[in-house]
């Protein structure tokens, strides 16, 4: 490297990023100029988001719009960038999975304001391991807890 080069930092987005880009260019979608901001613009999220709520992260900045933030959402879970979440509130919840490190989670959702706390542990490993006795298998599960935050209780 010469002196008048400045090294770029690695860090944890850019390598991120660079994997879910490759997982793009690996599969049979396209790496579009749109993808990579949507991809830009997930990847920095620290917490469940809605398409609607990227939409206006997105707006003034990014010419994308929302059939295509969308369309482009399941295309992402199916390459295991993120994953769905269920919050039972009739709105689609995503969340990136792509670097997570330890297992799943969980979340506690306030039935007041909305708000979105991960719960980092999960109790239902244990079942999972009986129904593997048992023969199941490719088991999932989704646990996700309502009540009152302490803000609005």
């Amino acid at each position: 490297m010469k002196k008048s080069e400045k090294a770029v930092p690695h860090t944890e987005s850019n390598g991120l990023l660079t994997k879910a880009l490759g997982l793009v260019e690996q599969s049979d979608y396209r790496l579009t100029r749109t993808r990579r901001v949507l991809l830009e613009a997930i990847l920095k999220q620290k917490k469940p988001f809605s398409p609607r709520g990227l939409e206006k992260l997105l707006a003034g900045k990014a010419d994308i719009d929302f059939v295509t933030i969308y369309r482009t959402l399941p295309v992402l879970v199916k390459l295991g960038i993120i994953e769905k979440c269920d919050f039972s509130d009739d709105m689609a919840h995503y969340e990136v999975i792509l670097g997570r490190e330890g297992p799943h989670h969980h979340h506690i959702v306030c039935r007041s304001c909305k708000k979105v706390e991960p719960l980092e542990f999960c109790i239902v490993g244990s079942q999972e391991q009986l129904l593997r006795k048992l023969g199941y298998t490719d088991l999932k599960h989704r646990l996700e807890f309502t009540g009152r935050c302490p803000s609005c209780s």
